[in-house]
């Protein structure tokens, strides 16, 4: 199961989808969301991070949100596929490498448009190429 139909704001236009952040999933989250993370399992950090992308141009706030909420998962494919298609990679490229380096630890195989990513991620900010989060990921991609 990946992000594409995951998430209720998964689908409608990016203006839709950032006003259903705004006003149905921010107040979720602020009011009824539980706060203890003894609850985090690849499931939820994978559909929070679909939930982040889903977002589109609150995706740094919903990042944020959830970003303590995510962990490595075993099937990084499912949010990277998405993430790429997305455009983020380019649009905000530092909340981008900063869901992936969180998402991506050692899966088995190399998601397949990871280093599609990571070039958006360059092209969106040249300097990003230096930090430690991307050098981690491209020595992967390139395992």
């Amino acid at each position: 199961m990946g992000c594409t139909g995951t998430c209720p704001s998964s689908r409608g236009s990016g203006e839709q989808r950032e006003d259903y952040w705004k006003n149905r999933i921010l107040p979720f989250w602020q009011n009824n969301w539980p706060k203890s993370r003894d609850l985090v399992a690849d499931g939820i950090a994978q559909d929070l991070a679909c939930l982040s992308i889903a977002a589109r141009g609150e995706f740094p706030a919903a990042l944020s949100m959830v970003f303590s909420w995510l962990k490595p998962i075993e099937y990084p494919d499912y949010v990277v596929h998405p993430l790429y298609e997305s455009g983020l990679c380019t649009k905000f490229p530092e909340d981008a490498l900063r869901l992936l380096d969180a998402l991506i630890g050692n899966p088995m195989w190399v998601p397949s448009e990871l280093k599609d990513c990571l070039g958006q991620i360059v092209q969106g900010a040249l300097h990003l190429a230096q930090d430690t989060r991307y050098q981690r990921l491209i020595v992967y991609v390139r395992r």
